[in-house]
């Protein structure tokens, strides 16, 4: 008998008020924080594992992640009305010192180590993400509505953001601050959220595709039809009910290594 089997099952759950997109992307993110957190309203707060007192010499790979999605974030609206190409170093620039001064970067010449480390990929990614748009020219004003019922559960969301090619084509251009590709494949664990927006926009009328930039490149969704996007949903929203029952015995990262070694059961394992 495993400790899941062993796990006590909860009554059935419905959600009182519809769900948004977020809701299901969190639970494939991480389906057991989500049934703690979604179901039992339990949040485990994360362990500080520097002390307040101690001096950071260099950005550990979690801080250079958000730090470079903060960059990324306050930079985007300039890559997307007030673009200069040859600006960008200093623009970059002056969102460094803006973290210097705000104390986010360790002291001295480690600080300055560390701006360039955060500083390396963004003039390449920015600048791809500049020529997306410019492919995809035409923004779409205002947000689509997306309503989606099954088993009991009310799907609504407004998506917004997406934009027109010459031809006609629409999609969703988003910019990833951090990496997608590992290897010769995907950081599959990086792309559920993503999937989930994706399936959600093919359910709001026309078909779109989805290109997320990203320091690794980019990389595309294509569209989807809109009754196999509804299958999708669907199985993932049935899945989303069992993990509000119990926690599922699942976590991303974990599931797609094992799922990426195939027959393989040593390399799975690993």
């Amino acid at each position: 008998l495993s400790l899941h089997d062993a796990l006590p099952i909860l009554s059935e759950y419905l959600p009182d008020t519809s769900i948004g997109l977020r809701v299901l992307g969190d639970f494939l993110a991480n389906p057991v924080n989500a049934f703690f957190l979604q179901r039992l309203k339990v949040r485990f707060a994360e362990e500080d594992l520097t002390g307040h007192d101690e001096e950071a010499f260099a950005l550990d790979g979690l801080q250079t992640w958000q730090l470079q999605f903060e960059l990324c974030e306050r930079l985007r609206p300039w890559v997307e009305s007030e673009w200069e190409g040859e600006a960008l170093p200093a623009r970059i620039d002056q969102q460094l010192s803006r973290l210097r001064g705000e104390g986010r970067l360790p002291l001295a010449a480690f600080g300055a180590f560390s701006a360039r480390e955060l500083s390396k990929p963004l003039s390449e990614l920015l600048g791809r993400y500049r020529e997306a748009l410019e492919h995809w020219s035409e923004a779409e004003e205002g947000q689509r509505e997306l309503a989606h019922e099954h088993a009991g559960v009310q799907l609504e969301d407004w998506l917004g953001g997406l934009r027109r090619n010459a031809e006609g084509q629409w999609a969703s251009v988003q910019l990833v601050s951090g990496k997608l590709h590992e290897g010769r494949g995907y950081k599959w664990h990086s792309l559920v959220r993503p999937w989930v927006r994706h399936l959600g926009l093919q359910l709001c009328g026309t078909p779109v595709r989805s290109l997320l930039v990203s320091q690794t490149g980019t990389l595309e969704l294509p569209p989807l039809a809109a009754e196999v996007a509804r299958g999708h949903m669907n199985t993932l929203i049935d899945a989303w009910l069992e993990g509000l029952r119990r926690p599922l015995p699942v976590a991303g990262k974990a599931a797609f290594g094992w799922l990426s070694g195939g027959d393989d059961e040593e390399k799975a394992a690993r």
